[in-house]
C-alpha cells in the first residue's frame, strides 16, 4: 500500500463527497486507501459514503473528538507507507498525490511534504509558512479582519513564503493537504490531541524537524481549499478554539513566562473585542450573539492556570448577550 488518505469529516457532505470523488479521479497511478473518519456529523455524511464510495473505510464516531484526535483514529488504521491528511472541502488538481509520493521516495530526508493550496477562485491561498515566533502568538489576536490594521497584523503574523515554482524547506506546511510518512510518525508519535483544531500541523512539524526530518513545500503538486467549513459552522467555538490553541501552543514551546504573558495579553484583546462587538460594530443579532459568547467563553479559558482542550462546547451564558 503506497498511501492512506484520512479525511476528518464534520457535517460537510457534499463537499466530501467531491472531495473522495477527485481523489478517485487524479490517483489512479498509486495503491491506496482511503479512511474517512466522521465525527458525529448530523447531516449523514457517513451514510452518503458508504453508499456511494464500498471501497472507502468509515469511521463514525458517536461525538466530535475534534480533528487531531479523529486524524489519530485514521493513523492508527492506516496500512500505506505514507499518510495523507486531507480536509473534506478540499479537490485534488490532477496526479499531485502521486507526485508528493514520488517526491518523498526520492527525498529520504523528507519527513513531511505540503503542495500548492489554491482558494475557491483558483487565488493562491498561503500554505506554507516559517516557525512561529512567540510575538507572532502574541499580536495574532489582535488580527482581526474589520479594520486596515488587523489585517496588516495577520499579515505579519503569518509571514507566509511568497510564490514559487521550486520545492522549498519551511517551518509548516498547511494541515489542508499535508503528506508523512509512516516512518516519521512512529519516530515522533501521532497529534497532539490537546489541540481540538488548529495548530496540530504546526506542532507536528515542529517534532518532526526536531527529529531531524526536513519540511517540504511541493509546488508541483495542487489542490483547492474551500476552506473553514467545519469551523464556520459555529463561530463562538471557532473563537473559543483560537485561544484555547493558542494558550497551550505557548505553554508547550515558549514555556511559563511566555504563557502567562500572553495570558494577560488575551485579556485586554477579548474585553477590547467584547466592547468593539457590543458597542461600536453594527451586526446582525445572530453573529452579534456568537461573538460575545465566544469571547466571553475564552476568557474563562483565559483565567483558568492551565487551558486544556477536553471540553471545546461553547456554553450559552446570559453574560454573553
Amino acid at each position: 500500500m503506497d498511501l492512506s488518505i484520512i479525511i476528518v469529516s464534520y457535517n460537510t457532505k457534499d463537499l466530501l463527497v467531491d472531495c473522495i470523488s477527485s481523489v478517485y479521479r487524479f490517483t489512479d497511478q498509486l495503491n491506496f486507501e482511503i479512511l474517512v473518519i466522521d465525527n458525529a456529523s448530523a447531516d449523514g455524511s457517513a451514510a452518503e459514503v458508504k453508499a456511494k464510495f464500498p471501497d472507502v473505510r468509515v469511521v463514525s464516531n458517536r461525538v466530535n473528538l475534534g480533528f487531531a484526535a479523529a486524524g489519530n483514529q485514521g493513523l492508527q488504521l492506516m496500512r500505506g507507507e505514507y499518510a495523507l491528511l486531507l480536509n473534506p472541502d478540499t479537490q485534488m488538481l490532477g496526479a499531485g498525490l502521486a507526485k508528493m509520493v514520488k517526491y518523498l521516495k526520492d527525498h529520504e530526508t523528507v519527513g513531511i511534504v505540503g503542495c500548492k493550496v489554491l482558494n475557491s477562485n483558483r487565488t493562491l491561498q498561503p500554505s506554507a509558512f516559517p516557525l512561529p515566533r512567540l510575538k507572532d502568538l502574541v499580536l495574532s489576536g489582535f488580527a482581526v479582519g474589520w479594520t486596515p490594521w488587523g489585517r496588516r497584523i495577520q499579515r505579519l503574523c503569518s509571514r507566509p513564503y511568497l510564490p514559487r515554482k521550486e520545492p522549498l524547506q519551511v517551518g509548516w506546511v498547511s494541515g489542508s493537504c499535508l503528506m508523512i510518512r509512516k516512518k516519521t510518525v512512529d519516530l515522533i508519535g501521532l497529534l497532539d490531541e490537546n489541540f481540538f483544531l488548529y495548530s496540530e500541523d504546526v506542532d507536528w512539524c515542529i517534532r518532526a524537524k526536531r527529529q531531524g526530518w526536513s519540511v517540504v513545500y511541493y509546488p508541483d503538486a495542487a489542490v483547492i481549499h474551500h476552506g473553514g467549513q467545519s469551523a464556520q459552522q459555529d463561530l463562538a467555538l471557532k473563537i473559543s478554539l483560537f485561544y484555547k490553541k493558542r494558550l497551550y501552543f505557548s505553554r508547550k514551546y515558549f514555556g511559563r513566562l511566555a504563557h502567562l504573558i500572553l495570558r494577560l495579553v488575551s485579556c485586554f484583546e477579548l474585553m477590547t473585542k467584547w466592547i468593539i462587538v457590543a458597542k461600536v460594530l453594527r451586526l446582525d443579532s445572530d453573529e452579534k450573539h456568537a461573538r460575545l459568547r465566544g469571547y466571553h467563553h475564552a476568557l474563562g479559558l483565559v483565567l483558568q492556570k492551565t487551558p486544556t482542550a477536553s471540553d471545546p462546547r461553547v456554553p450559552d451564558s446570559p453574560n454573553a448577550a
